[in-house]
């Protein structure tokens, strides 16, 4: 055994040097810290890119699979009425817009145009 007795308690400071606890390589210049990082974060655009595009490979293990691949697939190409919502709204504005006629007799916009007019004319005095 190394005799430990007889000499001070180091420092903090030289307690922390001696294990050099730097996540990358000692000595690591401003440069090589740079293009490590510059390459990690490559890495991983490129992988999220792959991932993105349904490769397998970039998967997690609980999404491999052809029962999961099927899954998504499925889930992917199916339809709901949300997806043509606006669209049949639409057509439904314009059918109706186009049945209200204010010149038929029989119509409530008639009513409504006719109900505008005597009260113009009350308004303003125009007989």
């Amino acid at each position: 055994m190394v005799d430990k007795k007889g000499k001070p308690t180091p420092k903090r400071k030289e307690a922390q040097a001696k294990l050099n606890l730097s996540p990358l390589a000692p000595g690591a210049s401003k440069e090589s810290k740079k293009a490590l990082k510059e390459q990690t974060r490559i890495r991983r655009m490129e992988t999220r890119a792959a991932y993105m595009r349904g490769e397998e490979s970039a998967m997690p293990a609980r999404d491999k699979g052809p029962v999961r691949r099927f899954v998504r697939n499925y889930i992917d190409e199916r339809r709901s009425f949300s997806e043509y919502f606006l669209v049949i709204i639409v057509v439904i504005l314009f059918f109706n817009i186009n049945s209200c006629s204010c010149y038929s007799a029989s119509s409530s916009c008639n009513y409504v145009f006719i109900y505008d007019l005597y009260w113009s004319k009350r308004i303003f005095n125009v007989s």
